[in-house]
This record gives C-alpha cells, sequence and structure tokens, in this order.
C-alpha cells in the first residue's frame, strides 16, 4: 500500500498495507463492523465496532468497540475467495458488417459467426438455441435503441465486442455464458440477469440505469479485467420502489471480481466506482490476482451497498449506508471452503 493516500496531505497520511477511510455520518447495519489495517472515521460515523492494527483515527465517530489487534490478527480473511480468470470478448469477435434489426420487428438469430447489430427502436433480437445452428455465437458489436431489446436465452455461449444498450433500453440474459468486450447499460436502460456468467473488459451502468437479478437461489457470476461502474442513482439487484420487478437474490450469490488495477487513491478513475445515490447488493472483489491485494473501490455520498467489498482501498462517502449480508461464513454459508474471518 501507499504510505500517504491524499498527495502528502499528513492529516491523510495512513501507514500499512490496507487502509479504510470511513466519510462523514456514513451508518454501518445489521452488526456492522470496520476491519483494516488503518482506519479513519469522520465525524457522525456509526458502526458497532472497530479492528486495527497500525492507527486509529476516530474522535468524532460513534464505534462502541475499539480493538487494537497485534500482528496474528492478519491478514483479516484466511482465505479469499478464489479469483477466476478475466476472459473478455476479442478485439476479433465475428464477422462481416452491419445489420438492423427493423423497427417493431423481432429477429431470431442462428447460432453462428456475425456481424455487428443494432436493433432499432421497439425492435427485438433474440439468441437462442430455438432460433437453430446450436448455441454459439460470435458476433461483433451489438448496439439497442430506445425501446428495443436483447434476449440471450438458456442454453447459448456468446464472444462478441462491445455491447451498448441506449436510454429505454433492455437487455436479458438467462442461464448463459456471455464473454464480450465493454458493456455499458446507458442512463434509465435496463439488464435482467438469471444464473449467468459473463465476462467483460468493462462494466458501467449509466445514471439510473437498473440491473435486476432474477432466481433467488441462483448465483451470477462476473469477471471484470478492467474496471467496474455505477453512475448516481443506478441499481444493482435492487427490487422497484413500486415492488413489481423480481426480488433481489442474495447478495452473496451475485459475485463480482474486478481484476483491474489502479495508482492508488490518487489516481483520476479507480478499478471499482460506485457513484452517489447508488444501490448495490453484491459482494465485490477487487483481486487482481491470487494472494494479492486489489485496486481502489470508490462508494460515493448517500450510496448503500450489500453485500461485501474486497479491496486495496476502500473510500466510503458521506451518509452512505454499508450493510453486512454476504452469506460467505456462518450457517447457510455459500462458500463454505470460507474459514473465519467474516467481510464487512
Amino acid at each position: 500500500g501507499e504510505p500517504c493516500l491524499a498527495g502528502g496531505d499528513p492529516s491523510a497520511c495512513f501507514f500499512g498495507e490496507v487502509a479504510l477511510d470511513v466519510g462523514r455520518d456514513t451508518e454501518g447495519q445489521g452488526g456492522s463492523a470496520l476491519f483494516a489495517e488503518s482506519v479513519r472515521a469522520e465525524q457522525g460515523v456509526r458502526f458497532d465496532g472497530v479492528h486495527y492494527r497500525t492507527s486509529l483515527d476516530a474522535a468524532s465517530a460513534m464505534l462502541p468497540e475499539q480493538t487494537e489487534v497485534d500482528a496474528r490478527f492478519f491478514p483479516l480473511f484466511p482465505q479469499l475467495p478464489e479469483v477466476p480468470t478475466a476472459e473478455p470478448g476479442s478485439d476479433l469477435s465475428g464477422k462481416g458488417g452491419t445489420n438492423d434489426v427493423p423497427r417493431n420487428q423481432t429477429v431470431c438469430l442462428p447460432a453462428g459467426r456475425h456481424g455487428s447489430f443494432r436493433v432499432q427502436r421497439g425492435a427485438t433480437l433474440r439468441l437462442s438455441p430455438a432460433c437453430g445452428g446450436g448455441g454459439a455465437y460470435e458476433l461483433r458489436d451489438v448496439q439497442v435503441d430506445r425501446d428495443g431489446a436483447l434476449f440471450v436465452e438458456s442454453g447459448v455461449e456468446v464472444q462478441m465486442r462491445d455491447l451498448q444498450i441506449s436510454r429505454g433500453g433492455r437487455a436479458g440474459f438467462a442461464k448463459v455464458e456471455v464473454h464480450a468486450r465493454d458493456v455499458l447499460a446507458d442512463a434509465g436502460s435496463e439488464l435482467l440477469f438469471r444464473e449467468v456468467v459473463f465476462h467483460a473488459r468493462g462494466l458501467g451502468l449509466g445514471k439510473q440505469a437498473v440491473a435486476r437479478f432474477e432466481g433467488p437461489g441462483e448465483s451470477s457470476l462476473f469477471v471484470v479485467a478492467d474496471a467496474l461502474f455505477f453512475d448516481q442513482q443506478s441499481q444493482l439487484n435492487v427490487e422497484n420502489a413500486a415492488g413489481t420487478g423480481p426480488s433481489p437474490v442474495v447478495p452473496g450469490r451475485v459475485r463480482i471480481f474486478v481484476l483491474g488495477s489502479d495508482s492508488g487513491p490518487a489516481a483520476p478513475r479507480h478499478t471499482v466506482e460506485i457513484g452517489p445515490a447508488a444501490a448495490v447488493r453484491a459482494n465485490i472483489m477487487a483481486l487482481p490476482a491470487p494472494d494479492e491485494l486489489g485496486g481502489t473501490i470508490t462508494v460515493g455520498p448517500q450510496a448503500s451497498v450489500t453485500g461485501a467489498l474486497f479491496g486495496e482501498h476502500v473510500f466510503v462517502g458521506s451518509r452512505a449506508t454499508i450493510q453486512r449480508d454476504n452469506t460467505l461464513v456462518g450457517d447457510g454459508a455459500i462458500d463454505p471452503d470460507y474459514r473465519d474471518g467474516d467481510v464487512d
């Protein structure tokens, strides 16, 4: 880790490999505690307790249980989850020019190697074994316009370049494996997942974009080679306000590994960025390689995270909410190989 997290400012100087900086008025729920080599908690921070080894700066925080631990307590997590290999889509995926799915029409595309597709307004593109040719697809780029839809159905494997879902567009993935280069869901778009394995170089949700999950007892795995970004007011695995959408699945069943690295807290862009007022229910692990610490995770002001966050540096903005619900250890744990040490 870096000895000084903020450009030489002595007030922001921490020593040790893992530093945790928690912004003003941040509240931990469900019995959450803070664990790090060094901890700084600003005024109004509320957690049940804190475990630290090197330094604690929390004079104005409310941390009833403050425990200084020795070297035997670290590493905090004796056995980190196994880090999978990222296999994003290739620059050479697909072959051919751009094809249009005309407005208000549905195309059931046979499996095989294809070029790019633009799904026009009100149109639908289906990738399914029912369309013929088996279940293996290789595409170039796919753009889904407003009110358009892409559905990738059970039994399909897709290799592709970039996927962009425009405002008001939708994309659904059910029991499939996808390897994409860059995936961007623009502001106001919607993604739906059910038991997927999803590889990408970069993955981003725009402002107020929504990613929902079906199948409460089913797990999804995302492996992002470079960076993960949630813009302000975006939602991942959160039931909509009207209560008419799919119920969110247990956060521990949505596992997101981000294997990119950054130059630390002063980097212009961090490995994982959760924007202001975003809501995320998942286990997010910024772990670039086995037995190594990862990149920086930033949680914006008034954001809500339920699950677990792994990273070399974790910054939590003011009035954010962190809630323990990671299902890594204890009764009913999803990962039976995980040993002592909860990750909250």
